[in-house]
This record gives C-alpha cells, sequence and structure tokens, in this order.
C-alpha cells in the first residue's frame, strides 16, 4: 500500500470488471431462461424490465470488489 493511487485504481477496475461479469451473467441467465419457458405461440417473455433487474444486479459488484480487494489485493 505504498501507492495509493495504484491502489485505488486497482479497486476501481476490480469493482467495474465484478459488475460487468455480473451484468453479464445475469443477463445471459435471465435469457436461457426466457427462452426455456418461451411459448412459440407467444411474444418472446424478455422485457425492458428484465435487463432492468441485471442492471439493479450489477450494483453487486461494488461491496464483492471491496471483499476481494481488501482481504486479497492488500
Amino acid at each position: 500500500m505504498k501507492n495509493r493511487t495504484k491502489s485505488f485504481l486497482n479497486l476501481v477496475y476490480l469493482c467495474c470488471a465484478i459488475g460487468l461479469a455480473v451484468f453479464i451473467l445475469t443477463l445471459v441467465g435471465r435469457l436461457i431462461g426466457a427462452g426455456l419457458a418461451w411459448n412459440v405461440k407467444e411474444d418472446f417473455p424478455f422485457s425492458l424490465k428484465d435487463v432492468l433487474i441485471c442492471l439493479e444486479l450489477t450494483w453487486l459488484g461494488l461491496p464483492a470488489g471491496l471483499i476481494i480487494w481488501f482481504f486479497y489485493h492488500r
């Protein structure tokens, strides 16, 4: 922790990377779930609401990044 700027940038990068990974994984999971529940005679059951749920779950990257940074990088 001699270089605080580098440590802070690592923290920001880690939180953003985990947030992006959470978004991609939840989006793919919701798409697969919608595809499995899809009745072909009706519309595809994936909407803007599902994308908003994925964006809300992206905030889980912040506490996960903080925990990983605190116990591993520091």
